[in-house]
């Protein structure tokens, strides 16, 4: 190459050969040549490899988990999540169906200023009981109950087969 160009190939190989970049060549106008080893982790450079922390064994379940959290209080927004059309062209669907506002003493309201009615939660399994209201009415045949770091979610499923997902922000 003239004029003090320089053209730099890098080769790329799988981990357990090469490495994801194991070496660049940089070719000068000049003829000469540079190798420069990576610094990125490989079979055959191993110190380069940071260790790999143990990963505990879980001390907690899931429903444990749970009953440490409790049930977050506050609005919920449901929606209907499916699935339309034929593969490989399905789409998922989020439709909004309203939405639950759990309140204290095992109490929820439907939609805004909706009818109220009653629940219970299982803190050792997540499950929620609709016991009087809406939607017990409409015979939800499961319901639990997950808590996230800055969210919650209520999953109901009816016995027609369709879900509601209904999420709060913490």
């Amino acid at each position: 190459m003239k004029g003090g160009a320089s053209v730099i190939v890098l080769l790329f190989g799988s981990a357990a050969s090469l490495g994801p970049c194991s070496k660049a060549t940089s070719a000068s106008g000049d003829g000469g040549q540079a190798t420069i080893a990576s610094s990125m982790p490989t079979a055959a450079n191993p110190s380069t490899v940071p260790p790999i922390a143990a990963t505990p064994a879980p001390s907690a379940t899931t429903s444990a988990l749970r009953a440490a959290a409790g049930l977050a209080l506050g609005d919920y927004a449901c929606t209907h999540d499916y699935w339309t059309g034929a593969m490989p062209n399905r789409q998922r669907r989020s439709d909004p169906t309203g939405a639950v506002k759990l309140l204290d003493g095992g109490t929820y309201r439907w939609l805004d200023d909706g009818a109220t009615g009653r629940y219970t939660f299982d803190p050792a399994t997540g499950n929620v009981a609709w016991v009087s209201g809406p939607i017990a009415d409409k015979k939800p045949r499961r319901t639990t109950y997950r808590r996230n770091e800055h969210t919650s979610q209520i999953d109901i499923t009816f016995s027609d087969g369709v879900d509601w997902s209904c999420g709060h922000n913490l």
